[in-house]
């Protein structure tokens, strides 16, 4: 099959983090970085900045349609006001890619990758059940590799890669399973520690070959001893500062090093402005995946029937005399269809990310899952999408096929619904960010460190209204198709509930902050009341001789008389003796209550 007809499939998987700008001299160990203003912390332009500065590399990219169809067709298809914050659309003061416009949401930049010679390869070592050990390579062709910043202080790694030598279904679960591991999901007591994990579903190796960069592999043997990994603790007089487990250095060698992603990389940069970044997923990147396949397409978009009586009267028929009639006219009233996409194996292993068999065991609850996160307007067609809170894949015919009789589905996954799963992707990792930030402004609120904390969460509760109007949207697309998808994919990732559950966190949190500064002005206009109260005698007695009497009794060169200074003795005398009396009147009342 020449190129032009390929690839057989096309995978995309992102990495979503949160991230913190560090000034120079930030020192962890006097304060956390909660004390610095969320918004200073999230600013964009700090962000390219260093980036750009780290790996010579990226370059920032304005949307344009550059009079290519593919282009038009993918903005088009997206309302404007979501487009502008899809796209990294230039603003009229943004002269060049170095000036970030201050109303922006997304900078979106790209590696400078060579898409013909650049490549990503998964080594894998398997054990089979006799004990021997099978070894599978797959070597992918980088398309692209992509990041989102957004102002919420989250950010997407994608690396964009195409499959144009495995043709086999299995061959694509592997991809899917194997290369999207960050880590070992678990250790053994035995050396090497990830010789069991990697044996399930860990690459023994990945390794990205980018023209004018190295380093860019990992074998995860860091992880191979266990008593290498561990908590922060302290040792004696010193704090230890531990790492249970960390981003593989073929993402980390992507940045530079302005970039952090441990503790102890803070420390050890105190004298760089920084990125702190930390991933918001566990040890599995979300992956898109497309695979085009005439004969899986044609198995998925089998109707088969299915009845119970059928079951019950098996092996019955040839006993019972007459039985075999009468069941079959009752099976015709009975019997059911549905698409073989429900409760075939490859369908859920490929929707939910496994390499062989389904992580299920249970058919009826199969179904139900495969049904809920399928979306079926074309399985007559052997079209199907399917989404998750990992993945967002679709299963069509081959290019030729589709090429004669429908839509490039590949080039609609990696354009408009490559939009549409960064988005979610952004949206539900936006609202990690918020929590997480309600979490540790709350915590500021008992250690006594909220001097700026009313500042602070008011930034906080800006930013949110701002992610709830230009990033969190209902709608993003006029097209029935791209409406019900979409809508889908967000009841699946959980956004609309997640919303509600930020909401209140952080009503409750701006709710106590104004109680406090209520509680702290009701104590000032006390103390003000107090004050008043203690000069009330004196000005009272004042008030009993008048001002006239003072002048009356005042020489010309400013000298008081005897009564005059008789009269002040006792303003001030009585004064004295009713504040004190004041004074233990309220210390009284208060030891009271």
């Amino acid at each position: 099959m020449s190129d032009d007809l390929k690839p057989y499939s096309v995978h995309s998987f992102m990495l979503p983090f949160r991230w913190d700008y560090l000034p120079v001299g930030f020192d962890v160990d006097k304060q956390g970085k909660e004390a610095i203003p969320f918004e200073k912390r999230t600013d964009l332009n700090k962000f390219r900045e260093l980036l750009v500065k780290s790996n010579e590399k990226w370059k920032r990219k304005f949307f344009m349609i550059n009079g290519e169809a593919e282009n038009f067709n993918e903005i088009h298809y997206f309302h404007a006001y979501a487009a502008n914050t899809m796209f990294d659309l230039q603003q009229c003061d943004e002269v060049d890619e170095n000036h970030i416009h201050e109303s922006k949401v997304m900078v979106y930049l790209e590696l400078d990758v060579e898409p013909d010679t650049d490549t990503y390869t998964i080594y894998i070592k398997e054990q089979k059940n006799d004990g021997t050990e099978q070894k599978k390579e797959y070597t992918l062709r980088i398309a692209g590799i992509s990041l989102h910043i957004y102002n919420t202080g989250v950010a997407i790694l994608t690396l964009n890669v195409e499959n144009h030598n495995y043709v086999e279904k299995e061959h694509i679960l592997y991809i899917n399973e194997y290369g999207r591991r960050l880590y070992p999901q678990f250790l053994s007591d035995s050396y090497p520690a990830t010789k069991a994990v990697k044996s399930t579903f860990l690459a023994d190796k990945i390794m990205l070959n980018i023209t004018g960069m190295d380093g860019l592999e990992d074998d995860f043997s860091e992880y191979d001893t266990v008593s290498d990994r561990e908590v922060h603790h302290r040792v004696g007089n010193d704090f230890k500062r531990g790492s249970v487990v960390r981003v593989p250095k073929y993402i980390r060698c992507l940045f530079g090093e302005n970039f952090c992603f441990i503790q102890q990389d803070e420390v050890e940069k105190m004298q760089l402005e920084k990125i702190r970044l930390n991933i918001l997923t566990d040890d599995r990147m979300f992956f898109q995946c497309w695979y085009g396949s005439d004969e899986v397409a044609s198995q998925l978009e089998i109707k088969t029937c299915e009845n119970s009586f059928q079951k019950t009267l098996k092996g019955q028929y040839d006993t019972i005399k007459g039985m075999k009639e009468w069941s079959g006219s009752l099976i015709t009233k009975k019997e059911k269809t549905h698409h073989q996409y429900l409760t075939d194996k490859f369908w859920h292993a490929y929707l939910f990310g496994d390499k062989n068999e389904p992580s299920i065991a249970n058919m009826d609850m199969q179904k139900r899952i495969t049904n809920t996160h399928t979306y079926s307007r074309w399985a007559n067609y052997g079209t199907l999408y399917g989404f998750t809170r990992d993945s967002f894949v679709v299963v069509s015919q081959s290019i030729p096929t589709l090429i004669k009789n429908a839509p490039n589905l590949r080039t609609q996954m990696k354009t408009m619904y490559y939009q549409m799963a960064v988005l979610g992707l952004a949206q539900r990792a936006s609202m990690l960010r918020f929590s997480a930030e309600v979490s540790l402004l709350a915590d500021m609120t008992k250690t006594g460190k909220d001097k700026k904390l009313v500042e602070n969460v008011k930034v906080l509760y800006q930013c949110y209204i701002e992610f709830v109007n230009k990033l969190n949207y209902r709608e993003i697309t006029p097209y029935i198709q791209g409406k019900e998808m979409y809508d889908q994919y967000r009841k699946v990732m959980g956004v609309q509930e997640d919303v509600k559950s930020l909401d209140g966190e952080l009503n409750e949190l701006f709710n106590y902050i104004k109680l406090r500064e209520e509680e702290k002005q009701g104590d000032e206009a006390h103390n003000l009341t107090k004050v008043a109260t203690w000069f009330l005698p004196a000005s009272f007695i004042a008030s009993l001789f008048g001002i006239s009497f003072i002048r009356e009794n005042t020489t010309l060169s400013g000298k008081m008389d005897n009564e005059l200074w008789m009269v002040w003795g006792i303003i001030i005398l009585g004064g004295i003796l009713s504040s004190l009396l004041i004074f233990k009147l309220l210390k009284k009342q208060k030891d009271g209550r």
